[in-house]
């Protein structure tokens, strides 16, 4: 997927926020625009995914920000206000139909916990709406049949709160080898090696990094060893929407992207709601 017109101001307002939030100084955010729009000169831009801009303008406005994981205590919270939830879905969880595919939809409604995309998200009235409804696109019934024969999955996580959601996924998945890949560097909420700590469901559970600093999946930044583990993984499932944009087309392996869709541009390509759960198999 390459970047769009639509993704241009989405992408400026992210950077907007971020910096103001971190800093609260206006001067910085208007240099992290100045940033912004000097970056938007390079036209090779438009042939690249829209998580390619956001990489570049985030490294470009580091100095602004700094490095600190400025957002750790509202992870902490995002953690265990997920982790309540699943307390109180047990019930239904053991009651369904198809459990695994169950706890499925329910990370994929995770990914809402995004302060970048949905800052506004209420994850108890989403994770009802689309527990009712499921999957707006889905192939489920290929990862299961996978699943038959498989040994190892790879777990490409997103964001804080939504990886509780994951970890209880990963606990039912009935293969030898689990691996779980977060980000390298602290970003907004997304998930770190950090934020999985004191957390449950984790006995037995590989814990990786890509091995660069971008946003979603770049394979040709990425560390030897991640390259490696990727291609090797009988199985990879990859959350949100950065590392959809990122691997998309690109990544040279069947891979099955499990993602709310919060914005327009995807929603067209997709055909469904935005607001809706996808979970979409590529090869």
């Amino acid at each position: 997927m390459n970047l769009l017109p639509d993704c241009v101001p989405c992408t400026l307002q992210k950077v907007i926020r971020l910096i103001r939030t971190k800093t609260g100084n206006e001067s910085k955010v208007r240099e992290g625009v100045e940033e912004f729009l000097r970056v938007m000169e390079n036209p090779e831009l438009w042939d690249k995914p829209p998580v390619t801009l956001a990489t570049l303008i985030y490294r470009r406005i580091r100095p602004l920000i700094g490095t600190e994981d400025f957002l750790r205590e509202e992870k902490r919270a995002q953690n265990a206000e997920a982790i309540a939830l699943l307390e109180r879905m047990k019930e239904n969880f053991l009651s369904s139909e198809d459990p695994l595919r169950f706890t499925l939809l329910m990370a994929t409604v995770g990914n809402i916990i995004d302060l970048g995309a949905s800052p506004d998200y209420d994850l108890a009235a989403t994770m009802e709406n689309i527990m009712a409804r499921g999957f707006a696109r889905d192939d489920y019934p290929a990862l299961a049949e996978r699943l038959k024969a498989a040994k190892s999955l790879m777990l490409i996580a997103d964001n804080a709160g939504e990886v509780v959601f994951d970890l209880f996924f990963l606990a039912r998945v009935p293969v030898d080898r689990k691996i779980i890949c977060v980000r390298e560097t602290p970003f907004l909420n997304d998930a770190t090696a950090a934020d999985l700590e004191g957390l449950p469901y984790t006995d037995g559970l590989e814990v990786i990094t890509p091995g660069s600093d971008t946003l979603g999946v770049n394979l040709e930044e990425s560390s030897e060893d991640f390259r490696g583990l990727f291609a090797c993984a009988d199985l990879v499932i990859a959350k949100g929407q950065a590392n959809l944009e990122s691997l998309m087309g690109s990544a040279g392996r069947e891979i099955f992207f499990a993602t709310m869709i919060k914005c327009d541009p995807l929603a067209r390509l997709f055909g469904v709601p935005r607001g809706s759960a996808v979970l979409l198999r590529r090869t």
